[in-house]
C-alpha cells in the first residue's frame, strides 16, 4: 500500500483525457469482440479505450496483447493523441526531416507525427535517429509518457514528484538508466504503473501499453496553490507553490511601501494571485550597483551564479566527433542565503566562440569547427569556450566558460549478465555446456553463444548511455559514439582430473579450450571472467 503525501486530491475534476489513435488497421468496433483477451483484466480496459476511440484491434477480431510495440507505433499513437488535444502537424513535415533515418519518401503518416512529437520535445530519438522498426523498452516508454503528460498539461511532473514524500512501489528502479528514473517515479507516484518489478529493459507490449494509457487518461490537470510568498523588493517576489517548488517573479507594477496589495502573476503559464506587503527596513539606504546603476532596493539580489554541464565529445573510428549532449545552463540569483533559479525567459545567452552554437537558451558545440581547428586532437585536450548571460531585468552581463572535451567511451557505468529465466532479473551465476564425442574445442564464439542462450548483457558507459550494438559471436560492443571494444573472456580456477588440459587464451577472442581425451570432459568446470574496460563479471561454467 502506497502512502503518498497530498496524493490524488491535488487534481481538479476535469474530464479524462481522450485520444483517437491506432497503430494497426482498424478492425473490430468493440473490445468485447477481442477473442484473445476475453475474461482477462484487459477486457474492461480495452472496452473503455475503444469506446473513447483510443485503440482498436486487428481485422481477425483479436487484440494481440503480447505483440511488441515499435518506436514507429508509439510515434504515431502519441502524434494522434496530440492532434486530438489541439496540436497541429508542422507544415514543413515533409521538407524538414526531424530524424536522420527518415526521408521525404518515408511513410507520410509517420513523417507527420514524427515532426510533431519531435518539435514538442516528446520523442527525441536516439543520436538523431528515430529507428522506427526498433522495439521500445519500458524505461523509454516511461519517458515518452511523462513527456506527453507534461506537454498536454504544461506542467513539470518530474520536478513535482521529486519534491513529494511517498513510498516507492517500484523496487527495481536502479536497473533503469539514470535518465529514465524520474519518469518511472512519476508513473509510480500516479499509479500509472502498479507493479514492484517494472523491468525497465523489457520491451513494451500492446497489452501493457493499453494499461499504461488507460491509467494515463485518468490523470487530471494539476491544481497547485501558492504556499508562501517572500517579498524580495518592491517589484520582485520569491513564490513557493504547494509542490514546494520555488519561483522568482518580477511584477510589472512596483508595490507600494507598507500597503497590503493583491497581486497577480504567472508561473509556467498558470495564473496565481496572492496578498503581499512590501516593508522597507528602517534606516535602509539603497546602495548603487556599479555594474548597471540599479540599487539593492530595486533588486535585492546580491549576485548571480551560472552552472553548466560540460560539452563532451566521443570520437568514432573514422575520427568523426559525435556530440553527446547539449550544455544544460542554469542561472541563479542569490537572495541572502537562498539561490533562486531564474527561468530561461529571464536571461539571454550569447557567444563569440566559433566552437559554440546558441539557439535561444540552447547551447551546443560546433563539431565542424572543432574538427577543422584540431583543438581536441588528443583525448586529454580540453577547451574553455566563453558564453555571456545577460539578465533581461537589470542588463547585468555575466561571463561563463563551458568546457569542451573529448574522452574515450568505456563500459564503466554498468556491466551485468542477467539470467533470462529469472523473473526478478537476477545475475547469471553459472551455465552448463553440453559436449559430444565429436567436440574438439570450445572457442570464444562458442562461449558467448552458450551464455546468450541463458542470459543477456546489460551494458552502460560512464555517461549512462547504452551501446548501439553487441556482437553475440565475438563480444564486440559498439558504443554510442561509434567506438568499440571487446568483452574479453579469461579462464581461471579450472577443476579437472585431467592434467593435460590445454587452454589457449590471451583474454581476447582467440580463447580456445581443448575438449575430449586431452582436455576438459564431462564433470569438469572453470571460472569464466568477462571483462570490458573497467567492468567485469564472473560466472562458473560446467561441462556435461
Amino acid at each position: 500500500m502506497k502512502t503518498k503525501k497530498s496524493g490524488k486530491n491535488l487534481f481538479t475534476a476535469a474530464a479524462a483525457l481522450t485520444v483517437i489513435a491506432s497503430t494497426v488497421t482498424p478492425g473490430v468496433a468493440s473490445a468485447a469482440q477481442f477473442s484473445d483477451i476475453q475474461g482477462t483484466s484487459l477486457e474492461g480496459i480495452t472496452t473503455e479505450l475503444v469506446d473513447m476511440g483510443i485503440i482498436s484491434g486487428y481485422p481477425d477480431g483479436t487484440f494481440k496483447p503480447n505483440k511488441d510495440l515499435t518506436r514507429s507505433d508509439v510515434v504515431k499513437l502519441i502524434g494522434k493523441y496530440l492532434i486530438v488535444n489541439g496540436y497541429k502537424i508542422p507544415s514543413d513535415y515533409k521538407t524538414k526531416m526531424r530524424f536522420t533515418d527518415l526521408t521525404s519518401s518515408s511513410n507520410d503518416e509517420l513523417l507527420q507525427y514524427a515532426a510533431l512529437v519531435k518539435d514538442e520535445g516528446i520523442f527525441n530519438g536516439d543520436k538523431g535517429k528515430l529507428n522506427p522498426s526498433d522495439k521500445i523498452t519500458r524505461e523509454n516508454m516511461a519517458v515518452v509518457l511523462v513527456n506527453v503528460l507534461s506537454t498536454i498539461h504544461q506542467f513539470d511532473y518530474t520536478t513535482y514528484v521529486d519534491n513529494q514524500s511517498f513510498k516507492n512501489e517500484v523496487v527495481d528502479l536502479y536497473k533503469a538508466k539514470e535518465s529514465a528514473r524520474p519518469a518511472i517515479n512519476v508513473l509510480d507516484y500516479y499509479d500509472i504503473t502498479k507493479v514492484e518489478l517494472f523491468n525497465p529493459k523489457k520491451i513494451v507490449t500492446r497489452g501493457q501499453f493499453a494499461q499504461f494509457l488507460y491509467n494515463l487518461t485518468k490523470i487530471k490537470e494539476p491544481n497547485l496553490s501558492v504556499a508562501q510568498v517572500d517579498v524580495i523588493s518592491n517589484n520582485q517576489l520569491l513564490v513557493t507553490l504547494s509542490d514546494q517548488s520555488t519561483h522568482y517573479v518580477t511584477l510589472s507594477n512596483p508595490l507600494t511601501e507598507n500597503v497590503q496589495e493583491t497581486v497577480e502573476f504567472e508561473i509556467d503559464g498558470i495564473q496565481y494571485k496572492a496578498v503581499v506587503e512590501y516593508e522597507k527596513e528602517e534606516n535602509e539606504e539603497p546602495s548603487t550597483n556599479p555594474d548597471n546603476g540599479s540599487t539593492d532596493e530595486d533588486t535585492k539580489i546580491s549576485d548571480y551564479k551560472v552552472e553548466s554541464d560540460a560539452l563532451l565529445f566521443g570520437v568514432t573510428s573514422d575520427g568523426k566527433f559525435i556530440e553527446s549532449d547539449d550544455a544544460n545552463i542554469q542561472v541563479f540569483g542569490l537572495v541572502g542565503d537562498n539561490e533562486v533559479e531564474l527561468p530561461s525567459s529571464a536571461y539571454n545567452i550569447t557567444t563569440d566562440s566559433r566552437y559554440l552554437t546558441i539557439e535561444g537558451n540552447r547551447v551546443t558545440a560546433n563539431p565542424e569547427a572543432i574538427d577543422a581547428d584540431g583543438i581536441l586532437e588528443n583525448e586529454t585536450d580540453k577547451y574553455e569556450a566563453e558564453i555571456r548571460i545577460t539578465i533581461n531585468e537589470t542588463g547585468k552581463t555575466i561571463t561563463h566558460n563551458i568546457t569542451i572535451s573529448r574522452e574515450n567511451v568505456k563500459a564503466s557505468g554498468k556491466f551485468e549478465l542477467i539470467d533470462k529465466n529469472s523473473l526478478s532479473e537476477k545475475l547469471l551465476k553459472d551455465i552448463e555446456i553440453d559436449i559430444s564425442e565429436n567436440d574438439l574445442q570450445l572457442t570464444t564464439s562458442d562461449l558467448f553463444s552458450e551464455i546468450l542462450k541463458e542470459g543477456f548483457f546489460e551494458i552502460e558507459d560512464q555517461y549512462g548511455n547504452e551501446p548501439l550494438s553487441i556482437n553475440a559471436s565475438t563480444g564486440e560492443v559498439i558504443f554510442f559514439d561509434g567506438s568499440s571494444d571487446y568483452i574479453r573472456p579469461i579462464i581461471s580456477s579450472v577443476n579437472s582430473s585431467n592434467d593435460d588440459v590445454v587452454i589457449s587464451s590471451n583474454g581476447t577472442s582467440s580463447t580456445t579450450i581443448k575438449l575430449g581425451e586431452n582436455g576438459l570432459t564431462e564433470g569438469d568446470s572453470f571460472t569464466l571472467t568477462l571483462t570490458i574496460d573497467d567492468a567485469s563479471q564472473s560466472i562458473r561454467v560446467y561441462i556435461r
